[in-house]
């Protein structure tokens, strides 16, 4: 791949941070068998190349989905199915944090953790 090409050519090992991907969007559609989803999503795509990118600088990088499905379009939801339709198996994108109440649980998360970050901080 082009980009990580790039990145292998002008960052140094000891360069390359640490990356978070964050997601909501990783399906598109139902396939016309009605039992599949294509894979796509407008999140898909960065979320791999933050994967890849910590593949080949040996970094853990971490993905995050948010299942922002609330039923405004019809779209697979973790509250419905798990993760049927939207990962499985032969899913290169593998995700390290699912939050399946969406946004507020996130938020909440990320809150949380920035002031857990900031009383490290202060203690150190």
């Amino acid at each position: 791949m082009e980009k990580i090409d790039l990145c292998k050519r002008t960052i140094q090992k000891e360069d390359m941070p640490l990356i978070v991907g964050v997601g909501d969007t990783v399906t598109s559609k139902k396939n016309n068998d009605e039992k599949s989803y294509s894979r796509g999503g407008s999140d898909r795509s960065f979320l791999e190349l933050i994967q890849m990118l910590g593949n080949e600088f040996g970094i853990k990088n971490k993905i995050i989905f948010v299942d922002s499905s609330s039923g405004e379009v019809e779209r697979p939801s973790t509250k419905k199915t798990g993760l049927i339709g939207i990962s499985d198996v032969h899913d290169n994108l593998k995700f390290d944090i699912v939050f399946k109440n969406g946004p507020k649980e996130y938020i909440s998360w990320f809150i949380e953790l920035a002031n857990e970050r900031s009383n490290f901080k202060k203690n150190s």
